[in-house]
């Protein structure tokens, strides 16, 4: 049970945000364009037993079409329905992730006059009211070695090209007792050939050979 929940969790992550996640161009919650919910729908879909399709979704977009605030939107929907779960926002530094996808995801809980009384901040810890954190961290592969996370944000996977950020994305690879339920959410601007491995290599498995 998700005691004292004042905004109820949805399933379609795309209805969630369009009713929850607040910006300040709306003064209220985002709109989604036609192929952004879509591709939610596709990206979150769950199989018959409830699990999802997908354990690694990368979401890449032109600049300022809002993928980083979408991706705040994603992890805050994900942490919502995980009692007592986790959700990891990583980037290629500690500043990078707290100041875009965490920025993002603090505004749209202070704009939003029910969310900002439920939800705690501690430094780089956000606490939900079912018992749920999200956190930003750093590029440290042998303190996040073993973590049980039910999501973890990638931000900027094009310039992870330093070893400590190939182990970090390693360390962080989806707990296997959580196969189904959890998910590594990737956003990115396009990468440069030689020069961004992880996503270039992401690129290889999931377009050349993946199924279009």
């Amino acid at each position: 049970a998700q005691k004292n929940q004042s905004i109820p969790w949805n399933p379609n992550a795309d209805e969630w945000i369009e009713q929850n996640f607040w910006i300040p161009e709306n003064k209220g919650p985002m709109n989604l364009a036609p192929y952004q919910r879509a591709a939610l729908r596709e990206a979150l879909r769950r199989d018959s037993a409830g699990k999802f399709v997908y354990s690694t979704v990368i979401w890449s977009d032109i600049k300022k079409s809002g993928k980083s605030t979408l991706a705040a939107a994603v992890a805050l929907w994900r942490a919502w329905g995980a009692p007592w779960g986790s959700v990891y926002l990583v980037a290629n530094d500690l500043k990078q992730a707290d100041s875009r996808v965490g920025y993002y995801m603090r505004r749209g809980i202070e704009l939003n006059p029910v969310m900002r009384n439920i939800v705690k901040q501690r430094n780089y810890r956000l606490v939900l009211p079912n018992s749920a954190f999200i956190e930003s961290i750093p590029i440290d592969p042998s303190g996040e070695a073993g973590s049980n996370a039910d999501g973890v944000v990638f931000s900027e996977l094009w310039g992870a090209h330093q070893q400590a950020q190939q182990r970090m994305w390693t360390e962080a690879t989806l707990p296997p007792n959580k196969f189904g339920y959890s998910q590594r959410w990737v956003e990115t601007y396009a990468g440069f050939t030689g020069e961004s491995p992880l996503l270039e290599q992401l690129y290889e498995v999931g377009v050349k050979q993946g199924r279009q």
